[in-house]
């Protein structure tokens, strides 16, 4: 059976418009926090997860939305605990946070490059960030599985 390929999209110099946009709304978020941190809570839009390819390449992926924490002081220092993209209850009475422009973009950063690969569909629902910006399609056909010996 034919595998299906896959879209991904290069867009040079995106990371540097990924980083404009979100400075402005960290602006937002700086006085969010302000508000919920004495509370015990915080609000990051920002997580970044790291993967070594089998041919020992190391990338960072970058997944933007909201990633709520709750502050912990151990021995004298405070410490962040991840707890979920949900607003906590405790927090219920206060306002929302201020929309992320940027929620749910998900991309690998290429080396310490400005451009970025992402899915075809995240790169159509925010085609708007990149305009201006050149962009490369390519069809991905995943490699086959190799089979596992019988024993």
């Amino acid at each position: 059976m034919p595998r299906k390929a896959e879209r991904i999209v290069l867009v040079k110099g995106g990371y540097r418009r990924v980083r404009e946009a979100l400075e402005r709304y960290r602006e937002q978020l700086y006085h969010y926090n302000s508000v919920v941190a004495p509370l015990g809570y915080y609000l990051k839009p920002v997580h970044y997860s790291y993967y070594t390819t089998a041919d020992g390449e190391r990338r960072r992926y970058v997944y933007l939305g909201r990633y709520w924490y709750r502050l912990e002081k151990r021995g004298g220092r405070t410490r962040l605990r991840y707890i979920g993209r949900e607003k906590p209850r405790e927090l219920e009475g206060l306002p929302d946070p201020p929309p992320n422009p940027l929620e749910g973009l998900r991309f690998a950063r290429i080396g310490e490059s400005d451009d970025i690969i992402l899915d075809y569909d995240a790169y159509e629902r925010f085609k708007w960030l990149f305009e201006g910006l050149e962009a490369l399609v390519f069809e991905v056909v995943p490699r086959r599985a190799q089979a596992k010996p019988r024993l």
